[in-house]
Formats: structure tokens, C-alpha cells, sequence
């Protein structure tokens, strides 16, 4: 298999893996096939929100620190590796934005593909039944080994439906920092080759929320889209601003 050469830079103190989209999926098939050997890997999707909050949260950026990848997600992180380019702090900007639900649809292609069974958790009931639903329409030769929602107060039997299926792929879609602690205090007890983090690609994948146009994907302004679509989201689109003053004060 071509090995990817991986260049990372370092934002605030959380390591982003600096590859274009096509790298990223050769190597998540790389770390799947890892995984299948009994070294259970985990993909982590850091945005300007999950990176600020890391600031004040030691143990969520350690858990980002130590993922098997972490592509950047939004144009956020490409905005803030150009100022600490531009101020000779980092020797390069990164590339493109990977993260998101694009690279989550990639995923499901390759798992069509090369037969990767998937389990996905997380979301609302009415979510995750839909999402199952579009998938497989979308993907008819996807192996769907289960799928359960995350509003629940024990996920034990989620933890026992994940052992009993044995999947290849893990989607897990509780939030930050939920998600990427759940999958690092299970990562061992589930042997699962490989886990996702996936914030909200639930939502976008299963239709319960429109995406932005393309071409507003492309200039990176699919943040605005979503705040129209969502006012309330707007204590969260602050998280930007924020990050670019940090970015400029952190020496």
C-alpha cells in the first residue's frame, strides 16, 4: 500500500495533520488495515472550536495529541496556519480543509468498497434512524453491522451490541469532548480496528440538516450558511474570533 508521508503543525498546542483529502483516505484505509491486526486506531476532526476549548481542558488536547489522525476541519485552522506562517512560526500552512462530513462519505465509499463493516452511535433517535435509511439508499452494498443513538444514560448496551457485531468502522457522533473521550476509554474494550469522531456529519449525512452550497464550501463560508440556518449557533460561531486572537497573542 502507498505510504503517506504526513507533515504535521501545531496549533495552540494541538497537532493537525497537514494532507490533502486524497492522503487522508489512503491513509485511513492504512490505519484500518493496522487495526484489523489487534491495535485498534481512532480519527479525530479538530475545528477552532474543539482547538480553543482544548486550551483550557489539558486532558481533551492530550486525547487530540495522541489521535492516529487528525485532519483539520474548517477554514479556520487554514486561517490561523497562515499567520503562523506569515510570522515565521510554523514552517507551512495547511493545505485544504479534510475534516467533516466529506471525509465521513469517503469513508463509506471505501467501506463499500473493500467490504469494512460500520456501526454507527450517536445522535438523536429520529437522526440515526433516518441516517441508516439514507445510507442505504446511498451505499446499497454497505455493511451496516448496527447503529444506536447517544441520548441514553448507560451506554453498556451499546458497548455489548459494539462487541457482539464487531465492526470494522466506529462512527461516533456525541459531541466534543464526549466523543473523543468515549472512544478513548473504549478504545481497548472494543477492539475495534478503527473509530471516527463525527460531531454533526450525522445530522448533514441523514438530510435532518442542509448543508451549504458547494460553491460556499469552497470559500470557506459554510459556517455563515449554517448560522442562518441556526441563530442559536451563534455563542459557537464566536469560537472563530476567539481562536484568531489566541492564535495571535500565543507566543
Amino acid at each position: 500500500m502507498y505510504q503517506v508521508s504526513i507533515k504535521k503543525i501545531k496549533i495552540l498546542g494541538v497537532e493537525i495533520d497537514n494532507l490533502s483529502f486524497d492522503q487522508a483516505l489512503i491513509q485511513v484505509d492504512r490505519l484500518i488495515e493496522q487495526g484489523r491486526k489487534g491495535n485498534p486506531k481512532f480519527i479525530v476532526k479538530p475545528n477552532t472550536e474543539i482547538v480553543t476549548y482544548a486550551q483550557k481542558d489539558p486532558e481533551f488536547k492530550k486525547i487530540l495529541n495522541s489521535a492516529d489522525l487528525a485532519p483539520p476541519d474548517g477554514v479556520g485552522l487554514i486561517i490561523g496556519s497562515r499567520i503562523l506562517k506569515m510570522q515565521g512560526r510554523a514552517l507551512q500552512a495547511i493545505q485544504e480543509r479534510v475534516g467533516g462530513p466529506d471525509l465521513t462519505e469517503a469513508i463509506l465509499q471505501l467501506a463499500e468498497k473493500k467490504d469494512y463493516s460500520c456501526y454507527f452511535y450517536g445522535a438523536k433517535p429520529k437522526v440515526i434512524e433516518k441516517l441508516a435509511s439514507v445510507l442505504k439508499k446511498r451505499f446499497p452494498k454497505l455493511k451496516i453491522s448496527g447503529s444506536h443513538p447517544g441520548y441514553f444514560e448507560n451506554d453498556q448496551v451499546v458497548i455489548e451490541n459494539i462487541k457482539k457485531f464487531k465492526p470494522d468502522i466506529l462512527f461516533v457522533a456525541l459531541g466534543f469532548p464526549k466523543q473523543e473521550k468515549w472512544i478513548v476509554r473504549h478504545l481497548s474494550k472494543l477492539q475495534v480496528p478503527i473509530s471516527v469522531v463525527e460531531g454533526g456529519s450525522f445530522d448533514f449525512i441523514s438530510g435532518e440538516v442542509r448543508r451549504a452550497p458547494k460553491w460556499m464550501r469552497r470559500v470557506g463560508l459554510e459556517w455563515l450558511f449554517r448560522l442562518i440556518l441556526q441563530p442559536h449557533r451563534i455563542r459557537r460561531q464566536l469560537s472563530l474570533p476567539k481562536f484568531l486572537i489566541l492564535v495571535l497573542l500565543n507566543k
